[in-house]
This record gives structure tokens, C-alpha cells and sequence, in this order.
């Protein structure tokens, strides 16, 4: 449909512990201009603005896992970015991913 967009992220555990996955978060993030503005980010409401698809919780030690979620269509500015949170339960390997507006703008068809 082309009111949605579907984005799929592939997480890799190279460490010999398994990580389990507390929450995957997404925000926007507009960067303040150069007269010394600040930065904003806007939270994505799961079930509202995106949707989880496809994941599982565990990412296994030395392993991958793929996680595919549904978003309503929308673009960024080049001032904007997508952040994407993803939080360990009970530890403290935490990432944040960002993600260009150009990437965000122009996505490819998945496979």
C-alpha cells in the first residue's frame, strides 16, 4: 500500500551473550540551526505511528535477528533524522541507531 512503508533492520549479536530486547523505540530528531537553537525529538507511538511486524524479544549469542516494522509513509527534512532506541532488558548494551533523512526519503523495495 502506498500509505505505508515498511522498514527492516537486522540486529547483530557478535558478543557470547544472548541480548534480550527490552524495547525498540523511534523518534524523529530535528537538529537546531546554527543560531544556537535546540535540538527536538518526537517520540513514534507503537501501534499508532509504526507497527511491529516481524521479531522476535532474543537476539542469540553470535547470531543475527531481523526485525520488520510498518510505518505510516512519511519523510524528513535534511535538518531531521530517525533515531531508533533499542534498550536491553536487565543490562546495559543499549544502541541507538541513526538513520538520514536521505535513506528515510528514498527506501528500496526489501527482499
Amino acid at each position: 500500500s502506498k500509505e505505508f512503508v515498511y522498514y527492516k533492520i537486522e540486529i547483530e549479536n557478535k558478543s557470547s551473550l544472548d541480548f534480550i530486547l527490552e524495547y525498540f523505540k523511534f523518534f524523529i530528531q530535528t537538529d537546531g540551526n546554527k543560531k544556537g537553537d535546540s535540538s527536538t525529538k518526537k517520540l513514534l507511538e507503537l501501534d499508532f505511528d509504526y507497527y511491529e511486524i516481524y521479531g522476535e524479544n532474543k537476539i542469540l549469542s553470535e547470531s543475527s535477528q531481523i526485525y520488520v516494522f510498518k510505518f505510516n509513509k512519511f519523510t524528513l527534512n535534511k535538518e531531521q533524522i530517525l533515531l531508533i532506541d533499542l534498550k536491553e532488558k536487565k543490562g546495559s548494551r543499549d544502541l541507538i541507531l541513526k538513520i538520514r533523512s536521505k535513506l528515510i526519503n528514498s527506501p528500496y523495495n526489501l527482499k
